[in-house]
């Protein structure tokens, strides 16, 4: 924390240790959201940039405070003056859009700057009855400051929760202790109010929970367009009309829901609809990795789950029905699946990340039982890092090359990462590798086959990596190399080499004649 003027000297050399620099000679003023002094400024929502310190967040105040002139291009700005004109320096040069706060990573740590002290003190500055800390929201912004700083050493990944459609619930309301976990599990929480893929399309984990508004086509569109090409997506419902929103946008990667009644146990242990699966209910995933037993308050099930894997799964002793007393034996209840390069996970619990605590034994849902562990797999899998893939196009076998030829392959990596590409080739039918380059960016190397004795049981390798996992390919089958008559090592047969010599042994030839005639 730094201040204005000489108040924040002591603070400027880390700072600027960290590439932020204050403005160390005047402090920020607002003329229109300030009150009678100019000196306390209310920084609305429209201030208050999308990051995890924003989560439940609508107004902070200062007071006297300073204003970042410089700092790093990959920081956050957090806090932000006004763009209209109205935000200046002590009333004189204009102050469009300065960060009051920024957030940034460095190297596996994390750092926040906030350019105002009284922001956390005790002392009633404003005189209004309610000390600085606890005026508007600055509190919940500074506790969202230190979960995100919790997070410290664990790669940072980016949670957006969707909240356009008039969701059930909201991150600011009943999901605001689950958003409180991830922040302290090292994830940046964010949302969207209005929907708009920019507001997705580099995020980790795309979040959305069933609500009162449909999404249209263009939308649903837009969604799986995010999955297709790598990112994740965790669909949340409930029964009934708690499943017609995410409904469609389920059936775009093969998980249909039922959309009509809930499920019911006879074996319940609290009425009929708060259902407690275990041993044989908990099916065979990595998500279900330490899981042995799960709490869902009247949840609903899918009616098909198409190639996806059931995570947890109703009776078989036909104890369990719908709503509607229709059989609901060895129903999917909770389901993940992949779709192109994306993973999906749909949960049909409305409930399952809140404190709703329908078996009133203290324990809201979101911390009874396994569900814990159940959601911090069900992120784990969402953004853990995948392994790239990598294939040989050519030569792939059977080619009889010479020359010097283009080896070509092709690469996937479902998590965007940066490859690098390792080469072989082995003469003796992969039983020996050699490598011929290393740490190549790009999808083909230029490979002289004439500097290698002939054979016929060459072989190509590829690995590929993406710095922490690899994967390889090698040729389906020998090819062979033909440069040399006899074989070799000798005379290579290059085309373009045999048509130099051809045309040195005619020079030499007419020459030969030149001199003879002239002898004679």
């Amino acid at each position: 924390m730094t201040e204005l003027g000489s108040f924040g000297v002591a603070t400027d050399l880390l700072m600027d240790s960290f590439g932020f620099v204050r403005n160390v000679t005047v402090n920020l003023e607002d003329s229109d959201d300030s009150g009678t002094n100019p000196w306390y400024i209310h920084f609305m929502p429209e201030n208050i940039q999308m990051h995890s310190t924003k989560v439940g967040v609508d107004i902070v105040e200062v007071y006297g405070s300073a204003g970042l002139i410089e700092m790093p291009a990959d920081a956050v700005p957090l806090i932000t003056s006004d763009t209209d004109g109205t935000a200046t320096w002590e009333g004189a040069e204009e102050a469009i859009g300065i960060p009051v706060a920024a957030a940034n990573l460095v190297g596996s740590g994390r750092i926040v700057v906030l350019c105002d002290n009284s922001f956390v003190s005790d002392a009633d500055y404003d005189i209004d009855g309610t000390i600085n800390y606890l005026d508007e929201d600055n509190e919940i912004f500074t506790r969202n400051a230190f979960r995100w700083l919790a997070g410290a050493g664990i790669p940072e990944q980016t949670v957006v929760f969707g909240q356009s459609h008039n969701p059930f619930s909201y991150v600011h309301s009943d999901y605001n202790q689950f958003a409180n976990l991830l922040m302290f599990n090292g994830y940046n929480v964010e949302f969207m109010s209005t929907f708009n893929p920019l507001s997705f399309e580099d995020a980790d984990i795309l979040f959305i929970a069933d609500g009162s508004t449909d999404y249209n086509t263009t939308e649903i569109a837009s969604i799986r367009s995010y999955v297709q090409e790598g990112g994740s997506l965790l669909l949340l419902g409930d029964h009934g009309s708690l499943s017609t929103q995410i409904d469609p946008i389920a059936q775009e990667f093969g998980l249909e829901l039922n959309t009509i009644g809930y499920l019911i146990d006879d074996e319940s242990i609290v009425g009929d609809s708060y259902i407690v699966y275990d041993g044989d209910n908990i099916g065979t995933h990595p998500i279900m990795d330490g899981v042995h037993r799960i709490e869902i308050n009247r949840g609903n099930g899918f009616i098909s789950i198409g190639a996806g894997t059931p995570l947890v799964i109703t009776d078989i002793d036909g104890t369990t029905n719908w709503s509607d007393v229709s059989p609901a034996s060895n129903v999917p209840v909770f389901a993940a699946t992949q779709y192109n390069m994306g993973r999906i996970v749909c949960l049909t619990d409305i409930n399952f990340p809140t404190e709703n605590d329908g078996d009133g034994d203290g324990f809201g849902l979101l911390y009874d039982s396994d569900n814990p562990i159940f959601l911090a797999n069900v992120f784990t899998w969402l953004v853990e890092n995948r392994a790239p893939t990598v294939e040989v196009i050519t030569p792939n076998g059977g080619e009889i090359l010479n020359g010097t030829i283009t080896i070509e392959w092709d690469a996937v990596d479902y998590d965007s990462d940066p490859l690098t590409y390792d080469i072989f080739y082995s003469d003796n039918n992969g039983s020996d590798w050699t490598i011929l380059a290393n740490d190549l960016a790009g999808l083909e190397f230029a490979w002289n086959t004439t500097l290698h004795d002939d054979g016929t049981d060459y072989m190509i390798r590829v690995i590929v990596s993406d710095g922490v996992l690899a994967d390889q390919d090698d040729s389906d089958s020998p090819f062979e190399l033909d440069n040399f008559v006899g074989g070799g090592p000798g005379l290579p047969l290059d085309p373009t080499l045999l048509l130099i010599i051809g045309a040195g042994v005619i020079i030499v030839v007419i020459i030969i004649v030149i001199v003879m005639k002239k002898k004679k």
